[in-house]
């Protein structure tokens, strides 16, 4: 809660010299992480809508099939449309160099999503819900040097911390509940449907580049 209140309290400052050097560095470092993850013959793919019902399928595609789907960042970057001023100011919005199995540029912000997931998420088998979040930060931010931990840390704990505790979200809670429940049932449908009801009304923070910690 009180890093939600310092995420909301921060005003942006993209061009503030140490917002841009812990920025260039997750870029670049984030960079390195996907390079070793297509050495290791993973494949990525993009998705205009959410693509996985739940962590659980994301995570047996990567580890069954060493293929992950990516949430585009072009279709979904927070609530709002990309603008042309963010695309100035944010490094992550920038081309990451990659394109995914079908040809399709990555920005970084992209490369990012895939390799938070692959060593944030599947490698412990880390969920998508607030306690899941938090474990998939302190795996991830392991591998950032202190600079760029800054801005990886802006881009996931602070953001999820709008997300689970700002108070926007608080109905998400109950819906996520009913959907484990569902599938505890063997309703795998029903779930489905709850998930997708989840992801119509969530709320994201403010897309924000600057450092709250």
């Amino acid at each position: 809660k009180r890093l939600n209140d310092a995420f909301l309290a921060m005003v942006p400052n993209p061009n503030d010299p140490t917002v841009k050097a812990a920025y260039a560095a997750m870029s670049k470092e984030t960079i390195d992480q996907y390079q070793e993850l297509i050495n290791d013959g993973y494949t990525f793919e993009f998705k205009d809508t959410e693509p996985y019902a739940n962590s659980q399928e994301m995570i047996d595609d990567l580890r069954n099939n060493k293929h992950l789907f990516i949430l585009s960042t072009e279709a979904e970057f927070g609530n709002e449309p990309i603008t042309d001023q963010q695309r100035t100011e944010n490094p992550l919005l920038q081309d990451s160099g990659f394109k995914d199995v079908n040809g399709k540029t990555l920005l970084i912000n992209d490369v990012f999503r895939g390799t938070h997931d692959f060593y944030g998420h599947s490698e412990l088998g880390n969920s998508f819900g607030t306690k899941g979040e938090e474990n998939a930060w302190q795996v991830h931010a392991r591998m950032y040097s202190p600079l760029a931990r800054r801005a990886m840390t802006m881009e996931t704990r602070a953001q999820n911390a709008f997300v689970n505790f700002s108070g926007v979200n608080d109905k998400i809670g109950g819906l996520r509940e009913e959907a484990r429940k569902l599938r505890e049932e063997g309703d795998e449908e029903g779930a489905k449907k709850i998930v997708e009801q989840i992801y119509k009304e969530g709320m994201f923070g403010p897309q924000k580049v600057g450092l709250v910690a």
